[in-house]
């Protein structure tokens, strides 16, 4: 596959509409926003990006107020965040332009604000979540001066907008896939969840996670954060805020009714209040509904009890989901056994997902092999509405015997559900 990459452009040409006048009949210009930033497209993407001074409204505020164009590099560089991201390409002379040191801060593995670090923090509190991002993703270490004015600015996080925190998270809880080759990136993601927790900076993001992380609560023996903590290290990326908050509901129901029986209904409502739209990080019902899913079904068959039908009843029911809840499963048995067993329960919902693949068992009503349009053209009086009805039931029946998902052996079945109940089914 051919990768597509966005150069970054900057000049000091002065205004956007100039830069869309400029590119010509070869190239398309598309003026992106008022800061005097254009995407210029052709063979591959450009972004364009005026020289220009910020200033802002309130300190810590991500969007400024105003801008104004500059002439110089040495202008334009005031803007940006840390040293290593002030390293300037001139393609005329073939010449690096580093006015910050950049170029030996990333050789010394340092990640540096440019002039002081109260000057980077005070013009947009955002920095201080790219900070973590930046030096976990590049295994970077962090200046002391940079990490402890950034910690004193945390609280400053409270005048950005939730949906751009909720941007740069979910970017921090995968900066370990950024650059995978890199030293000291293989847990980047929990570097980054301690550095946070350590700066006061998780209150802002994850309240919840915070008061887990100041709490004495146990389960089994261990603290529930350091439970949550090492389940999240050996998350894959696509789990991850499953397992921040899969303890959750436990660490309310211990504080209100010193037990943890209440902890479905603490959960529904705690992730509402770190991850929905009215007071947490803005994340859509439907995404937050799949983290709810995902943690309730890790109480699934805790005893080993449960008979085939209610298993492969279970599987199709979360087939979506099937996944996440089996790796969430065995995270938690390993982090329990000294990461030296899996969840059993995974293993049996394996086992029995590829006995259903095996045995031609359908995952979800598309896979049955008839449809409506088979049930109306070999029952002609059938009632359209009692269509789903029988291929539900058909359903069902499948789940319970291999090898039945055959167009003949369904309509046979379908046809001793009609004849049974005739005026339940039938025109009269």
């Amino acid at each position: 596959t051919t990768e597509i990459y966005t150069l970054s452009l900057h000049d000091a040409l002065p205004i956007s509409e100039d830069v869309e006048k400029i590119v010509g009949k070869k190239f398309r210009a598309e003026i992106k926003d008022v800061y005097g930033n254009v995407n210029i497209y052709g063979e591959q993407k450009y972004e364009y990006t005026t020289f220009r001074k910020e200033t802002y409204k309130v300190a810590g505020e991500h969007r400024p107020e105003s801008i104004e164009y500059v002439n110089t590099i040495e202008e334009d560089v005031k803007r940006r965040d840390f040293t290593v991201n002030s390293i300037y390409y001139d393609i005329l002379d073939d010449k690096y332009i580093d006015v910050y040191g950049g170029l030996n801060d990333l050789e010394n593995c340092v990640l540096k604000a440019i002039e002081t670090p109260e000057y980077v923090f005070d013009n947009d509190a955002l920095r201080i979540l790219r900070m973590v991002r930046i030096a976990c993703s590049l295994g970077l270490d962090i200046d002391i001066k940079t990490v402890l004015c950034a910690q004193n600015n945390v609280e400053k996080l409270k005048y950005i907008s939730k949906n751009r925190i909720r941007e740069e998270v979910n970017k921090i809880l995968v900066c370990d896939t950024f650059y995978p080759t890199l030293k000291y990136t293989n847990n980047a993601h929990g570097r980054a969840l301690e550095l946070l927790g350590n700066m006061g900076a998780l209150s802002f993001i994850f309240p919840s996670l915070e008061q887990i992380r100041n709490s004495e609560i146990k389960d089994g023996g261990m603290k529930l954060y350091s439970h949550i903590m090492q389940a999240y290290y050996i998350s894959s990326s696509n789990i991850r805020l499953s397992t921040l908050f899969h303890d959750v509901g436990k660490f309310y129901s211990k504080l209100k009714y010193k037990n943890f029986w209440a902890n479905e209904e603490y959960l529904k409502y705690y992730l509402e209040i770190n991850l929905g739209d009215e007071k947490g990080l803005g994340y859509n019902k439907s995404h937050i509904n799949r983290i709810y899913r995902v943690i309730t079904a890790q109480n699934f068959d805790k005893y080993l009890l449960e008979n085939r039908y209610n298993v492969r009843r279970f599987i199709v029911d979360n087939i979506d989901i099937f996944n996440e809840i089996t790796e969430l499963m065995d995270n938690r048995r390993l982090v329990e056994t000294n990461l030296k067993k899996k969840s059993r329960v995974a293993k049996k919902l394996r086992k029995n997902y590829d006995s259903m693949v095996k045995n031609n068992v359908p995952m979800k009503l598309s896979d049955l092999d008839i449809n409506g349009d088979d049930i109306i053209s070999n029952f002609i009086d059938i009632r359209v509405d009692k269509i789903g009805i029988i291929l539900n039931k058909l359903f069902d029946l499948c789940l319970k015997s291999d090898n039945i998902n055959k167009k003949a052996t369904l309509l046979v079945y379908a046809k001793k559900y009609i004849m049974k109940d005739r005026e339940f089914y039938l025109e009269a």
